[in-house]
């Protein structure tokens, strides 16, 4: 992994450069202001492949757990 540091005087223009060094794939992890300037923490997308190829990464999954309405329960009602 080669994660890349990249500082500008704006964010536009340290995403700038992070495009011109890494691509318009690159992924980046962190975005902050330091001492009056922006700092960007990225990653070529290249390198996130190697981390978790696509293949062995969980999907998610959909998932609905609703208990079964209750007799003794009164439905709701809205208010008058």
């Amino acid at each position: 992994m080669n994660v890349k540091r990249f500082t500008a005087p704006t964010a536009r223009e340290a995403l700038r450069k992070v495009r011109e060094a890494l691509g318009p794939d690159a992924v980046i992890l962190s975005n902050r202001p330091v001492d009056g300037i922006v700092e960007i923490l990225a990653l070529a997308n290249d390198d996130v492949a190697s981390i978790a190829p696509h293949a062995d990464m969980a999907q998610p999954q959909p998932h609905l757990d609703m208990p079964e309405p209750s007799a003794a329960t009164p439905p709701a009602r809205s208010p008058a």
